[in-house]
């Protein structure tokens, strides 16, 4: 038998089984009638007192454990990838975005980027660090978001504590000097990647 609780394994036998299906820990006295007709009593009385010693030592019925965030039934969110644009300057024939698309062209608007990051910050819970990854197809075609959305992050860093890495996933080929220069000032690494 697992209490679950504490992790502590019982090898257990017939008479405990059934006390265990009456048993609360604190019922000797149901116990001892209902299963006094089936075991001896002087039996049951010892087994109750076995199965007290567990309760104090915290190996059975221990009380319910503080679940680390990782594994509540919620789950928490550390990373986002943003489909910033679903269309791609190369449309390359073996992309396995299908050209940059996945099947539909189209770019994802400001509102939608900002309650991206809301959510992120609702669902990382107690977790400081963060991190959101600019994506595509090519991100770089919908830079006006890419901007809007890390002003945005910015701003939600200095009113939540949240600490944010933003990455932004290019081939390339759109980088400019301004644009380098807004992704460094803002503290967007780069991934390069080749189609």
């Amino acid at each position: 038998m697992l209490d679950v609780n504490s992790g502590a394994v019982h090898i257990i036998d017939e008479m405990i089984f059934d006390i265990l299906d009456i048993f609360d820990g604190e019922n000797d006295v149901k116990v001892i009638a209902t299963l006094s007709k089936k075991y001896a009593p002087a039996d049951i009385v010892e087994a109750l007192s076995e199965l007290h010693e567990l309760i104090n030592n915290g190996e059975l019925f221990a009380p319910d454990i503080d679940v680390p965030p990782t594994f509540k039934s919620f789950g928490v969110v550390k990373s986002l990838c943003l489909m910033i644009a679903q269309d791609c300057n190369l449309r390359c024939k073996y992309c396995f975005g299908d050209e940059g698309t996945y099947g539909h062209r189209a770019i994802m608007s400001e509102e939608t980027g900002r309650a991206a990051v809301d959510f992120i910050i609702k669902s990382s819970g107690l977790r400081r660090h963060c991190e959101i990854d600019f994506f595509g197809g090519e991100p770089l075609l919908n830079f006006k978001t890419v901007k809007a959305v890390t002003e945005y992050v910015r701003e939600r860093e200095k009113a939540t504590g949240k600490i944010f890495k933003l990455t932004l996933t290019t081939n390339g080929m759109l980088l400019d000097d301004k644009k380098i220069a807004w992704l460094n000032k803002n503290n967007i690494s780069l991934v390069l990647r080749s189609s």
